[in-house]
């Protein structure tokens, strides 16, 4: 993800360690919104373990040991359709009837959308909820969500909005 400009535009990034740039693979996008719309009331904390266990699985699937075999074309193309099948599955599994998170859960959701700053904000509030609620409790998620928390501090710092990509 890209902050936007004053114009609306994504900024020009030409490294990646430019504060303007936030960077989530898909299962940590799929945990921000599932951790946000936990933060946020929508998801209680067992719809959010169950989530958390189906990620990891994803996460394990995506991984492939290529022994002694050389990378083909062929194996590139079956990596490629699984990613986009378990991505698309990523984002499926967080869901709700409520109108506006499920709004802002879409803006977070596809590639090539601008997010409007009131929706980062609220985002990045929900996952300090979250993030709250998680540490205070006195069962523990074995997850590490440090680049989640660090996600949320960004989207609060967004002066306009932010480019999907």
């Amino acid at each position: 993800m890209v902050m936007m400009n004053e114009n609306n535009e994504p900024y020009t990034i030409v490294d990646l360690e430019d504060d303007r740039y936030y960077r989530l693979n898909m299962t940590d996008m799929g945990r921000a919104r599932a951790l946000a719309l936990f933060g946020a009331g929508g998801m209680n904390g067992g719809e959010l373990l169950k989530c958390e266990a189906r990620l990891s699985e994803i996460e394990q699937e995506c991984r492939i040991d290529l022994g002694d075999r050389e990378p083909t074309l062929e194996l590139l193309n079956e990596l490629q359709e699984r990613a986009v099948t378990l991505g698309k599955e990523c984002f499926e599994m967080v869901t709700t009837d409520d109108e506006e998170w499920s709004k802002i859960l879409d803006e977070f959701r596809f590639n090539d959308s601008s997010v409007d700053r009131s929706y980062c904000i609220l985002m990045g509030e929900a996952l300090g909820r979250a993030q709250m609620k998680i540490e205070s409790s006195p069962v523990q998620i074995d997850a590490n969500y440090d680049e989640i928390w660090g996600f949320a501090e960004w989207l609060l710092s967004v002066e306009y909005g932010v480019y999907v990509g």
